[in-house]
């Protein structure tokens, strides 16, 4: 009689996941995905910081090089004007400085009614607010005095360069920026600051414009009139960047 072998089937364990194991994976997803966000917003925050900071030290090498350059075709003297006349700095902090210049007719503003222009100008660098935001972050301006408005001036014999300038006045455009601070100085021959106004016997033989300035994220809380001085110390101490450019005279 032959006997067949026992085939025993075993019944397996379920292998679904319980409502505790279950929870616990969607705990930890949440927590993981939490984390991960959490780098990436890191990651973007530090990006924008990076962005905005290279684009605000871009914009003021630029300004300065633009400065320097048309100081490079500066105009020391005239038919009756004098150094003092044809270069005006102001000293104080932020500075301004104005100076008789020669750039071609194509880049100046052409005056009411249209006249042909030659390529003597003045131009005048200076800081202040927004026009529309006077609390607002301050920047470095640049004006622009057509050479027709330059010989009018220069026939009348009178002061070749407006009163103050505002970010309202004619032909202005911003050049930087979220400028803190903007200074102009004449320096002598072993590069000491001369003092202001200069005398007869002191004879300047460079000039030196220095700008220092903010990104926008800290420039924002630094110009905010409700922020407390101490924090804007902080601010100036570890956001703001300092640029500057020498020039022979």
């Amino acid at each position: 009689m032959k006997t067949h072998p026992r085939v025993v089937i075993q019944k397996s364990e379920s292998s679904a996941f319980t409502l505790v194991e279950m929870m616990m994976a969607t705990a930890l997803t949440s927590v993981f995905g939490i984390m991960l966000l959490s780098v990436l917003l890191g990651v973007l925050t530090s990006w924008q910081s990076t962005e905005s900071r290279i684009d605000a030290y871009r914009e003021a090498r630029a300004s300065l090089k633009m400065l320097a350059r048309e100081f490079s075709t500066y105009i020391p003297e005239a038919p009756g004007v004098t150094r003092a006349d044809t270069l005006q700095i102001v000293t104080n902090s932020p500075s301004s400085v104005r100076f008789m210049t020669r750039l071609p007719a194509a880049v100046q503003p052409n005056g009411t009614p249209a006249v042909s222009l030659s390529d003597v100008c003045g131009v005048d660098y200076f800081v202040a607010p927004p026009a529309d935001a006077p609390q607002g972050p301050t920047g470095l301006y640049r004006r622009m005095i057509p050479s027709n408005e330059m010989f009018t001036r220069l026939a009348a014999g009178g002061n070749l360069f407006p009163g103050t300038s505002s970010s309202a006045s004619s032909h202005v455009e911003l050049v930087a920026a979220n400028v803190v601070d903007f200074k102009a100085r004449f320096l002598a021959a072993d590069l000491t600051e001369l003092p202001q106004p200069l005398t007869e016997d002191t004879v300047p033989v460079f000039v030196e414009f220095e700008m220092v300035v903010l990104a926008a994220k800290p420039a924002a809380l630094f110009f905010d009139p409700d922020t407390p001085a101490e924090v804007k110390a902080h601010i100036l101490d570890q956001d703001s960047r300092t640029f500057n450019v020498r020039h022979s005279l």
